[in-house]
C-alpha cells in the first residue's frame, strides 16, 4: 500500500515538473532568463533529494519513489503559480 500511495504522489509530482517546465515558456520571453529559472528549480530539487537520500538511503523500490518525489516535490509550487498565472490571464480576455 506505501509503494502505491508513493508512485500515485511520484506521478502527480512528475507532472508539475512536466507542467512548470513546459509553461515556462508562455510567461518568460527570453531563452538566457528562462534557463536562469530551470536549472534553478532542477538546482533546488537536487538539493532536496540529496537530503531525502541521506534519510532514506536507496534500499528499494519504495526509497527510489521517495527520492524522485523529492526531486520533483520542489516543482509543485512553481506549478502552482503558474496555473494562476493562466487562469487570471484566461479571465482578462
Amino acid at each position: 500500500m506505501q509503494i502505491l500511495l508513493a508512485l500515485v504522489i511520484m506521478l502527480v509530482c512528475v507532472a508539475a515538473v512536466i507542467y512548470t517546465h513546459y509553461r515556462l515558456a508562455k510567461h518568460i520571453a527570453q531563452p538566457a532568463q528562462r534557463w536562469v529559472v530551470r536549472v534553478f528549480l532542477l538546482a533546488v530539487g537536487a538539493g532536496f533529494a540529496s537530503v531525502t537520500h541521506k534519510s532514506y538511503p536507496l534500499t528499494g523500490s519504495l526509497e527510489v519513489l521517495v527520492l524522485i518525489s523529492a526531486f520533483c516535490i520542489t516543482h509543485v509550487p512553481s506549478a502552482c503559480i503558474l496555473f494562476l498565472k493562466r487562469k487570471r490571464h484566461e479571465q482578462l480576455r
